[in-house]
């Protein structure tokens, strides 16, 4: 059975956040180029902290959490960027870690310095 998580995003969009199949939900790629107050996101940490927020909304909203997910791929725009993305990121996760792939790419927009995706496991109640 597979279910998609809409969050509200515009019916034309190309893509959903998440799409539940069975026990697993996989999300989209997520940014964070700007705060829930609108301002814009300019830096690796900023970025990287946004990005991880709104991957937690998106993952609740199918029914899971942070601790659910069992593969990411993080994706950034300049190898420099490693080690501050890092450090921000594993401020989400206490204990194991999920398996991680990090990619260093040019991403759709010069704006974007780093995107994220994940797989979740999380079985149905």
């Amino acid at each position: 059975m597979k279910e998609t998580i809409t969050l509200g995003y515009p019916h034309d969009a190309h893509y959903n956040p998440a799409v539940r199949a069975g026990d697993f939900i996989y999300t989209c790629g997520h940014i964070g180029l700007d705060d829930e107050s609108g301002k814009e996101l300019t830096t690796i940490e900023e970025q990287t902290k946004a990005t991880m927020e709104d991957l937690k909304k998106t993952l609740a909203a199918a029914g899971a959490s942070i601790d659910d997910i069992v593969k990411v791929t993080v994706y950034i725009a300049d190898i420099d960027y490693y080690e501050k993305m890092n450090e921000v990121y594993m401020t989400f996760f206490e204990g194991p870690t999920p398996a991680r792939s990090t990619i260093v790419t040019s991403l759709v927009m010069n704006e974007i310095l780093v995107e994220i995706e994940a797989v979740a496991y999380k079985p149905r109640a």
